[in-house]
């Protein structure tokens, strides 16, 4: 399922206030033919997370997450 980012009231289509104080990193990404796995690592405020994402090829529409997990480091 895709969600509409201009639509969907959970991403407002803007930066988060305190988008400035986060900071973001890929770490690995790995393509298996139509699939592909993306790790990175966010740091927000006191916490840092570990997130993993699963892309599929959408064809022409480009790649696409298809889901995601999180680890928040303690």
């Amino acid at each position: 399922m895709a969600w509409p980012v201009a639509t969907s009231a959970v991403f407002p289509g803007r930066p988060a206030p305190d988008e400035a104080t986060r900071s973001r990193r890929i770490d690995a990404v790995h393509v298996h033919g139509t699939v592909a796995t993306a790790t990175m690592t966010l740091r927000y405020g006191a916490d840092t997370f570990t997130d993993v994402f699963l892309l599929v090829d959408a064809g022409g529409a480009g790649w696409r997450i298809a889901n995601k997990a999180y680890h928040r480091h303690r």
